[in-house]
């Protein structure tokens, strides 16, 4: 079980890193592409972070019935919230100088985030992920007692049982 939790947590917090990090490039003021795109950006951070993963993983587990699915895809989607948050704050204390010469000799958008603000935000980024892994490390306890797989499930049919 233990394996089976910590595999539910890597799954959830991989899946919002990936999910985060485009949002996070919309969301921050020096990256986004157009003015358009940055609202919804931050839509999508401020929403995901107020609906408690506890809730979504009820909806997932109506959703696709008990298993790690569901409490991958709560803990997943709640994380963009912070994930995004923080990602975009790294990538807005950047240091525009990398950008600006990248730009100046004719990179794309693509490029000079390549080159010029994520090489600069990686050590954050890097602990954000860190951070957020251990978060979700603590909520798949609380996931196994809407039955998430793992230790939390089985420490719910242990409550259940007076079996402690």
């Amino acid at each position: 079980m233990t394996g089976l939790t910590l595999a539910i947590v890597l799954c959830a917090t991989v899946l919002a890193v990936a999910l985060s990090l485009p949002v996070a490039l919309f969301a921050a003021r020096n990256t986004t592409p157009g003015g358009g795109l940055r609202v919804p950006a931050r839509v999508i951070i401020v929403v995901t972070r107020t609906v408690p993963e506890l809730v979504l993983a009820i909806l997932f587990l109506r959703l696709f019935g008990l298993g790690a699915i569901g409490g991958i895809l709560a803990l997943g989607i709640h994380s963009v919230g912070m994930i995004g948050k923080l990602y975009a704050d790294a990538i807005e204390d950047t240091d525009p100088g990398p950008r600006d010469a990248l730009r100046a000799a004719g990179a794309t958008w693509w490029q000079q985030i390549t080159g010029g603000v994520l090489p600069q935000s990686m050590p954050a980024f890097i602990a954000t992920a860190l951070h957020r892994f251990d978060i979700n490390l603590r909520a798949s306890v609380l996931l196994g007692f809407v039955g998430v797989g793992g230790i939390g499930l089985e420490l719910s049919a242990a409550l259940r049982t007076m079996n402690y």
